[in-house]
């Protein structure tokens, strides 16, 4: 499964491209498309930037998770005075009604529950419906639909969970404050023992110091960004440093006083409430690149600063480590992992009447579609030309190699459209190995199409009665299907609904038997035995 988790920032677009195969996550690339500094009409600008974002990779993704923006979500933390989670989670909503300005049923919730001492602390994200819908139909209109859509900050914060131990001596004993700077916001967390116990987005980031120096420093705003990051240090000493970089430091400290002045009342008002203070504190975003940044924060807040690791744990290539930019990446690909099951906080803004539709549904519409038996009936003799090609190319022109090449590519990835590009490469310019892969390929296709008629009740009519089973109000997304002729697995997330009548929709499929169902918050795994006649 080919996953993109996207970020629509204001400095530019980016997305981190992955794919899951048989429980392996490999990164396969990192993406960005810079944005102009002035942007009038936000629409085609964005349109443009995702059209050159997805024609840098060699197919589809398959899952896309984005956000929504900060302005349309409204994010609550209700401290309920009761530790039984079952309990809590019919109380909280009551709780809500008096703690934001719209109607619960004219909202999206997303809610985590934390045992914090004698009670529970109730973290819950909102956002109206209405709002939510325009957002999907702008970004169907710059031409993406995704398939998740969370708060803005989920992702880097799934980082710091899956990074951060409870216990043990890298385990922080106080909270830690994470910042994520940005060129237009900063996303603020403080988090605390697994917990996430404040967050809120701050309508400042390096575009700020970018507009002072212009102003301040008479530059365009192209020539002050590029100052800002070529020659700006934050932590200067003013004595020392020559005439313009006196104006320039000046004129970035000034626009940062409003930032340091907001960090400021956010720790005091989290220690008033919680009684607990925050001891140190790691940044993310590019402008937390900036030259003297970390100091800027450190002295206006008395605690040790460092930058976040984004790409700690993750299994990423040298070159893809030495070139992405994690200080930059590290929210998309927060964002792309929640399709792996590893995350901490599953909030999905797309479910209700504005889900997509199942991944049973879009199975069910596949194998119901007649060209599917056609395209599978083709499958062996395109690849026997595909190698009959590559045999052709060995005798080709010198000059002709390279074109015959970049159309032998062209094939393999359109036969072949989950092969990673470096190994569709590897093969087209080797036809021996390519001659293995292709006998591979249709040996596993003889072993399909057995099953296939293997009795009288062939495996894709198996397929449509397991999708069957799932009745429309249970809106669900199926991360893995696994049906041969032993055995049934179903593993996903549930959005909507409850297993129940699933359960029951396969115990009267008569060739399975031992229906079982487990559940981890909103994910869940069926499994089942298959019965041979």
């Amino acid at each position: 499964m080919r996953i993109l988790g996207i970020e629509f920032g204001a400095w530019s677009v980016k997305a981190v491209e992955m794919e899951s195969r048989f429980r392996r996550v490999e990164i396969l690339d990192f993406h960005e498309v810079r944005l102009p500094l002035e942007i009038l009409d936000p629409l085609p600008v964005y349109r443009d930037a995702v059209s050159k974002l997805l024609a840098r990779m060699p197919s589809a993704p398959e899952k896309i998770a984005t956000s929504v923006p900060p302005a349309q979500t409204a994010l609550r933390f209700l401290q309920m005075p009761v530790k039984q989670r079952k309990v809590v989670e019919k109380m909280y909503r009551f709780e809500l009604e008096d703690a934001v300005p719209l109607r619960i049923e004219d909202a999206l919730l997303e809610h985590q529950v934390y045992r914090r001492g004698e009670g529970s602390l109730v973290f819950v994200a909102m956002a109206p419906k209405n709002l939510v819908r325009s957002h999907l139909e702008w970004l169907q209109a710059v031409g993406i639909d995704p398939d998740w859509l969370t708060f803005d900050g989920m992702g880097l914060l799934n980082l710091y969970f899956a990074q951060t131990p409870l216990k043990g001596p890298e385990a922080p004993e106080d909270p830690v404050l994470l910042l994520d700077i940005g060129h237009a916001k900063t996303n603020l967390a403080i988090c605390h023992q697994g917990r996430l116990e404040h967050f809120r987005s701050i309508s400042w980031g390096g575009g700020a110091i970018t507009r002072k120096m212009a102003q301040s420093l008479g530059l365009t705003l192209e020539d002050a960004e590029k100052m800002k990051h070529e020659t700006l240090a934050l932590d200067a000493e003013l004595d020392d440093a020559p005439g313009p970089m006196q104006d320039a430091v000046l004129a970035a400290g000034q626009a940062c006083g409003t930032f340091a002045t907001d960090l400021m009342h956010t720790l005091v008002s989290y220690r008033n409430a919680t009684q607990k203070e925050v001891r140190s504190a790691v940044i993310s975003g590019g402008t937390s690149k900036l030259r003297g940044m970390s100091s800027l924060i450190a002295t206006s807040l008395g605690i040790p600063v460092q930058p976040f690791s984004a790409f700690k744990g993750e299994n990423l290539k040298e070159e893809l480590r030495e070139n992405a930019d994690e200080s930059r990446f590290g929210e998309p690909l927060g964002r792309a992992s929640v399709f792996l099951r590893k995350t901490s906080l599953l909030f999905n803004f797309r479910k209700q009447e504005l889900a997509k539709e199942t991944s049973l549904d879009e199975v069910s519409a596949l194998v119901q579609n007649p060209l599917v038996v056609k395209v599978m009936g083709y499958f062996a003799l395109l690849a026997a030309l595909l190698y009959f090609n590559s045999w052709v190319v060995g005798w080709l022109a010198t000059g002709e190699v390279s074109t015959a090449q970049s159309e032998l590519q062209k094939t393999f990835q359109d036969t072949f459209p989950g092969v990673p590009s470096k190994m569709s490469k590897s093969l087209t310019t080797d036809s021996a190995q390519l001659e293995k892969y292709i006998q591979q390929k249709e040996k596993d296709l003889a072993q399909k199409i057995k099953m296939l008629s293997r009795d009288k009740s062939p495996m894709l009519s198996r397929v449509l009665a397991v999708s069957a089973a799932f009745p429309p109000e249970v809106k669900v997304d199926v991360n893995t299907l696994l049906l041969d002729d032993r055995s049934l697995s179903i593993e996903g997330v549930l959005y909507e609904g409850t297993l129940d009548k699933v359960k029951d929709g396969l115990s009267k499929i008569t060739w399975l038997k031992e229906i079982t169902e487990t559940k981890d918050g909103q994910r869940f795994t069926v499994k089942a035995q298959v019965v041979q006649p």
